[in-house]
């Protein structure tokens, strides 16, 4: 049996990062792929205990008190990680990067320290590939302006969260072979049809690295099934589906089935 990865979606508040896990969800659902979701925090009864406690807008607390909240809310999560660590696919809305984004690079804790800690509740669980939501000031706004209900999260200064996105974008040019930034800004649904298209791939290529992935024939034939704009990818630089999509057209099989 391959081994299956574990796909985590970060960014900002206001960046659409769960609103595209959840139209990739009823993706993988329409397209019958096996696959477990997790939030963070939350994701069982007792996260979802501590997530509440957490995002309550009354609730005042230290930031190392937030910071042992948060691990706690994932040390509950680990038993259910290691039941299906490597069985399935799992999709995680926020994880490990999470905490150093926010904790570190946001509120200045010991980075050491998080690893740790991290270390001690996961052990050798380990992210596999990360998408990274990128979104301007000006659309974290508003976007937030339009939520019915805004959480303590929600509700902190402007330069925390872009301290927040900076430390993401540091971690991941750190790790440039398993992340991939996803511009926000940009239409949703073109987004998502990109996250589709690069999860699914890798799903029936049997790889948990985006970047040993490579495209042939049968992938061809393949993506056609699935009906992704081909064309409306090729506008988009520097992105894994813009290279294979260029690739397929330029071959017989995509001429031949797109022209």
């Amino acid at each position: 049996m391959s081994k299956k990865p574990i796909i985590v979606f970060e960014g900002i508040e206001g960046s659409g990062k769960s609103h595209h896990v959840k139209l990739i969800v009823n993706f993988f659902k329409k397209e019958k792929v096996d696959f477990l979701l997790l939030r963070e925090p939350g994701g069982n009864p007792n996260s979802e205990k501590i997530r509440k406690l957490i995002l309550d807008k009354k609730s005042k607390f230290q930031e190392k008190t937030d910071l042992l909240l948060y691990l706690a809310a994932r040390n509950e999560n680990a038993s259910i990680l290691n039941k299906n660590y490597r069985k399935k696919i799992i999709l995680i809305d926020r994880f490990i990067d999470s905490t150093i984004a926010y904790q570190h690079y946001g509120m200045g804790l010991n980075l050491n320290l998080i690893h740790n800690i991290n270390k001690f509740v996961l052990g050798e669980i380990k992210v596999d590939f990360t998408f990274l939501n990128i979104v301007s000031e000006k659309n974290m706004i508003k976007r937030l302006k339009k939520r019915k209900r805004l959480n303590r999260y929600d509700k902190f200064k402007l330069n925390f969260y872009d301290k927040v996105q900076k430390g993401y974008l540091k971690i991941a040019n750190s790790n440039s072979k398993s992340y991939k930034l996803i511009d926000s800004n940009l239409d949703q649904k073109k987004n998502v049809d990109i996250f589709s298209m690069e999860l699914l791939l890798m799903e029936s290529k049997h790889i948990t690295n985006i970047s040993n992935l490579q495209f042939d024939r049968d992938d061809a034939l393949w993506v056609c099934n699935i009906k992704l704009n081909w064309l409306e990818f090729l506008n988009y630089q520097n992105n894994i589906a813009a290279i294979i999509a260029e690739n397929f057209c330029n071959s017989y099989y995509g001429r031949r089935m797109l022209f």
